[in-house]
Order: structure tokens, then C-alpha cells, then sequence
């Protein structure tokens, strides 16, 4: 008996010291030469900084255990690569069991692409302009926490991708676009103002539950084939059209068309909500997207907490319109004549409002 925890204890002990931490620019001076360098499951840590050129892109790594992260999160290390691909994950005749990570990392102008057998999580990593194209016939994958801006997702001939917590934003193609993919689960993200929230091309075998979809041309588009998808508890709100050529699951429950989400600033809060948004359980009885807070109350400008407007808030909002102050946090708890549009609604029509309701005994906030 001793002699096997004595085993176990030198295995750990070995694993443990081969997990190691290798920094870049120093003192590796590019990504290339830390993966060169690197043994299974070491971390690669980016100080912050915006890298590109050589050593930085065009990548090739075969399947292993590696994560490749910044130091102080994705906003503070880029990668901007002026079109090559960072990333590009080799093939293997058999599915990985060990995962390549990306994490905390800002892509632009680039692309992370990899292939069957391959098995990569991306986590917490902002994309601009940039794509992830995941071809996993055979591997396994994850995408958690991203924005996603300007970017698309492709899912070419993959299966079991889970995508989740994510905002697509601004997309001239799809948010994610899916072709000849299979068993993919897309859930809890936002998809604003994208071309398509979602693309199906002979897709089958998805799961697409509480998510938002907010003011794209099209939520979900379908060209060809696709079948056998869940459907359920997702928000469809402003879109040009909520499905073009789909057809909704006659199973379909809990998909809500007509409530506004109520974000505070989107995108730059996505999961900051007003308090009467049907985002949170105590208002639709379940969470939909999931991860949102209550951040901004009506009337609340100057963001202090408190549940009605009061002076502070007329004077921080007369300080933005006319001295040249800080812009409110939430631009949804500011609109308080509820005349829509974002910015430019915030105007002295709302200082009138607000002086109404202060001194006048005028009619409260509507936001």
C-alpha cells in the first residue's frame, strides 16, 4: 500500500513539475518561440501590449495541452494581424483528449482555424473583424465568454461546439454561421444588430435556448435542410424579421417576441439590465440568458444606487448636455421621456422632464 501512494505521489509530483508559466516579450520575445519552448499543459502568458508580424501569427500547433492567455485580461493584450491567421490547429486522425486554450486575449483582423480531431476552448477572449472557423469532425470545443464584433463563428462539418455567454455584435454575415454541422449547443449569448443572428445550412441536431436576439435583419436564417433543433426560452425583439425561411419547431416552447430586454448600455454593459427587464427571473419567472444583473434603474444617471431621481442625478445630466461631462453609464436609465434612440434621444427635453417631475409634481420617469 505504501509503495503505490508512494507511485501516485511521484506521478503527481512529476505532472505538477512539468505545468509551467512562460512569459512573452520576456523572456520569450514572440508566441512562436514560448510554444517552441513549451511542455505539456504550460501556460503562455502575453504582457499587455498590441502584438503582430512573424512569431505572432500563422501558428501551427498540433493537438496538446496548452493555454496561451494574457496576463491581465482581453483588454490589455492584442493580437492585431492585419488579415493572416493567428491560430491554426492541425489535423489528427483521432480525437484529442487534451485541450488547447486561448483565454483573455483581444483577436484583430485575424483568424483561429482548426481542424478534425482538434480540441480547443476559447474563453473570455474579445474578436474584431476577425473569425473563428471550427471544422471538428471528430474533436470537441468550447467558446465561452467572448464578444464577438464585426466576427463570425463558422461551423463547418463540426460537431458537439458549444457556444455560450456570448455577444455577436455588428456582423455583416452571421453572427454564427452553421454548414453541414451537426449537435451544436448555442446558448445564453446575445446577437445584436448582426446581418443574421444565426445562419443554418443543412444543420441538424442543435440546441439553441435563452438567448437574445436584438435588431438584427434576420434572428435565425435557414437556406436548406435544417432539422431536428430546440428551440426554446429565447428573446426575439426589433429584428427585421425574427426567422427567414426557418421553420419553428412545432415543439418550440417559451420564446418570447413582444419585451424589450431593457440593456442598460448596449453593448458596452451587455449583461446590465433595467430593473423591469424580462432578462431577470423575478420578472419572467426563469432566467433566460442567464449571468445578467440589475445595473441602472430608471432615472438613476448619475449612477449611485438610489431608486428615484433626485438632484444629483439633474445636475450630473445638465453636466453631460451642456459643460462637457461625463457621459451617464446608462444610457437607458437617462432616456427619461422614453423617446428611444440611444444618445442623441438625451437631450434638454429630458432636463424639462426631469425639472417636472422634481419641482413641478410632474410625471415620473419612463425610460
Amino acid at each position: 500500500m505504501r509503495t503505490t501512494v508512494s507511485i501516485l505521489i511521484l506521478i503527481l509530483s512529476s505532472t505538477l513539475a512539468t505545468a509551467g508559466t512562460l512569459h512573452v516579450p520576456d523572456p520569450y520575445p514572440t508566441l512562436a518561440d514560448a510554444i517552441a519552448a513549451a511542455n505539456s499543459c504550460d501556460t503562455i502568458l502575453l504582457a499587455p501590449g498590441t502584438y503582430s508580424g512573424p512569431g505572432f501569427q500563422n501558428l501551427v500547433l498540433d493537438n496538446r495541452c496548452l493555454t496561451i492567455s494574457s496576463a491581465s485580461g482581453h483588454d490589455s493584450s492584442t493580437l492585431d494581424l492585419g488579415g493572416a491567421p493567428f491560430i491554426l490547429v492541425t489535423n489528427s486522425t483521432t480525437p484529442s483528449e487534451e485541450t488547447i486554450t486561448l483565454r483573455d486575449l483581444t483577436l484583430s483582423n485575424s483568424s483561429v482555424e482548426y481542424g478534425a480531431g482538434a480540441s480547443i476552448d476559447i474563453i473570455n477572449c474579445r474578436f474584431i473583424g476577425s473569425a473563428v472557423y471550427d471544422a471538428l469532425p471528430s474533436g470537441n470545443g468550447l467558446i465561452d465568454s467572448c464578444i464577438f464584433q464585426q466576427s463570425t463563428i463558422a461551423l463547418e462539418d463540426s460537431v458537439h461546439q458549444t457556444i455560450s455567454s456570448s455577444l455577436f455584435l455588428s456582423a455583416g454575415w452571421a453572427g454564427i454561421h452553421c454548414q453541414d454541422a451537426s449537435g451544436a449547443t448555442i446558448v445564453g449569448n446575445i446577437f445584436a444588430y448582426n446581418h443574421d443572428g444565426i445562419y443554418a445550412y443543412i444543420t441538424r441536431g442543435f440546441v439553441v435556448e435563452r438567448n437574445v436576439f436584438i435588431g438584427n435583419q434576420s434572428g435565425i436564417s435557414d437556406e436548406l435542410w435544417t432539422v431536428d433543433v430546440d428551440l426554446n426560452d429565447n428573446l426575439f425583439w426589433d429584428n427585421g424579421q425574427n426567422f427567414s425561411y426557418f421553420r419553428l419547431p412545432p415543439d418550440a416552447t417559451g420564446n418570447i417576441y413582444d419585451q424589450d430586454p431593457r440593456f442598460c448600455n448596449l453593448p458596452e454593459t451587455a449583461r446590465s439590465v433595467m430593473a423591469d427587464s424580462p432578462l431577470l427571473p423575478e420578472i419572467n419567472g426563469r432566467a433566460l440568458i442567464g449571468n445578467v444583473t440589475l445595473a441602472c434603474r430608471c432615472g438613476d444617471i448619475d449612477s449611485s444606487g438610489h431608486l428615484d431621481p433626485n438632484i444629483a442625478d439633474l445636475t450630473y445630466l445638465i453636466g453631460f448636455l451642456f459643460r462637457g461631462g461625463p457621459a451617464p453609464a446608462s444610457l437607458a436609465s437617462s432616456d427619461l421621456n422614453g423617446s428611444g434612440g440611444g444618445a442623441s434621444s438625451i437631450d434638454i427635453a429630458d432636463v424639462t422632464y426631469l425639472v417636472a417631475f422634481l419641482f413641478r409634481a410632474g410625471l415620473s420617469p419612463v425610460c
